[in-house]
This record gives C-alpha cells, sequence and structure tokens, in this order.
C-alpha cells in the first residue's frame, strides 16, 4: 500500500497569490475601503480592500513588479561611484553585499555608471 501525504509541498516553489500583508490590512475594512500596506520591498502600497474567494484582501490599483534575480537598471552603487567622474574613469566601489568591485565609468540609460568588466551587455 502507498501512501501519499496531500499536505506535502514542494519548497521549491514560492507561494503565489496576496501577501500576508494585502489580507491584515483589510481586517476590519469594508470592500472599497482605501487602504496602505508594506510591500515585499518595504515599499507602502496603497490598495483598495476586495472580496477574493471569500476574503478581504487589499488589492492595488498598480501591481508591484515582481521580485526576480535579475534587476532592472543599474544600482544606486554604480551610480554614485561614478559621480564628478568621466566616461572611462576606472574606479572601485563596495557593492550591495560590502563586495569590492572594479568597473569603468561608462553611459547606460543616459546616466554615468560604473560598470564592471563582467556585467552583461545592455
Amino acid at each position: 500500500m502507498i501512501s501519499i501525504n496531500a499536505n506535502a509541498s514542494n519548497n521549491s516553489h514560492k507561494k503565489s497569490g496576496p501577501p500576508p500583508e494585502a489580507f491584515t490590512a483589510c481586517q476590519g475594512k469594508e470592500v472599497g475601503d482605501a487602504v496602505t500596506f508594506s510591500g515585499h520591498n518595504g515599499e507602502n502600497v496603497e490598495a483598495v480592500c476586495k472580496e477574493i474567494q471569500d476574503q478581504l484582501v487589499a488589492s492595488p490599483d498598480k501591481m508591484p513588479p515582481k521580485c526576480s534575480d535579475k534587476r532592472h537598471g543599474p544600482p544606486p552603487e554604480a551610480i554614485s561611484a561614478c559621480k564628478g567622474k568621466e566616461v572611462g574613469d576606472a574606479i572601485a566601489f563596495s557593492g550591495r553585499n560590502g563586495e569590492n568591485v572594479e568597473a569603468v565609468c561608462k553611459e547606460i540609460q543616459g546616466q554615468l555608471v560604473a560598470a564592471p568588466d563582467n556585467m552583461p551587455p545592455q
């Protein structure tokens, strides 16, 4: 006899759907009430309480971008590192995780940015 645990979950996939904060924000509220809650990056998310699958949940007018490993645009550290510099200047700066990053200032997306040698092409 084979037993299958119906409650077993696959941890390799992140649960989709509203975050817990979206449910908490609408506790004690009514459909149509405007609320604000903290998003996954700590940003304020303005939303309206809606009934979804028999639960009251905060639904943003504008959905926040999904988390992904791919970042959009240069990080602030790369922009700051080239302030007062010129295209082609070699610089070094501390990356997001405190690592030393050696780079060259390049114009990317209309701004001067520190571009590491291993940066993917734009």
